[in-house]
């Protein structure tokens, strides 16, 4: 099956009955965005090379889908749609197309001595790089940090439209905290679940943000912005275990 399969680079919207092998290396909450009920989750993949390119599901798929697709998980995908992204904005992956996974999907788990791996995958970004990556719109920005500290949801008039925000504080080895600003369309699923995991002083994975100029140096989550949570990796296993042991008697 191996040698069947085409890489991320090789898929497009005219390309029939392939089948990839590909690892969930993104996937975020249920989301709807504001004025709409049509719900979503999104997940990135990445093929064999590092290659990535970005999958969605709709709404009566969600629950199996999710149940079907495991964050670090290897699978083989055939049968699904891809069709061409109608903003660059919008675009996550490497290439300009997303997969649409339906219960049509065909996914199938790859037993763990062939499955890809993720450890070197993420390419983390210093705290202390924010600052001169401001000027650098097309940054890759990957933070891994533990947040230590939930504000008040906060709600903004601006015109006929209410904005809402949450603001938390992450934290990692380089002792920086950074004030990390959910918006509107993250504020009722990541905002939330966020807010409720504060107290177990989470894990968090944030990729793609967008570097603020608010409260000087912070982060905000934007269009392509994927958060998430207690990531089983060793990176982060190793975060978790500095704060456990060196910061979280001092009350962050």
């Amino acid at each position: 099956m191996e040698s069947q399969c085409v890489s991320v680079c090789g898929l497009n919207d005219r390309i029939r009955g392939w089948i990839a092998k590909l690892v969930v290396v993104e996937k975020t909450l249920f989301r709807r965005p504001r004025n709409s009920t049509r719900m979503f989750f999104r997940v990135v993949f990445a093929d064999a090379s590092g290659d990535t390119i970005q999958g969605i599901t709709y709404l009566s798929d969600l629950d199996a889908m999710d149940c079907a697709l495991e964050l670090h998980g290897t699978y083989y995908i055939a049968n699904a749609t891809i069709q061409c992204l109608r903003s660059s904005r919008m675009q996550i992956g490497m290439v300009p197309y997303e997969i649409i996974i339906s219960h049509n999907t065909v996914i199938n788990r790859v037993l763990p001595e062939h499955a890809l791996s993720v450890e070197n995958f993420y390419e983390l970004t210093r705290f202390c790089d924010l600052d001169s990556l401001r000027v650098n719109p097309n940054a890759r920005i990957t933070l891994l940090g533990v947040a230590v500290y939930a504000g008040p949801a906060i709600f903004y008039a601006i015109g006929n439209r209410q904005v809402h925000l949450q603001e938390f504080i992450i934290l990692n080895e380089e002792r920086i905290p950074i004030v990390f600003s959910v918006w509107d369309d993250y504020f009722e699923d990541d905002g939330m679940h966020l807010v409720e995991l504060i107290n177990e002083r989470p894990v968090v994975m944030i990729c793609r943000p967008r570097i603020s100029h608010l409260h000087g140096l912070s982060i905000a989550t934007q269009a392509t912005t994927i958060i998430m949570y207690n990531p089983n990796l060793l990176v982060a296993q190793q975060l978790r275990h500095w704060y456990d042991t060196f910061v979280g008697d001092t009350g962050f």
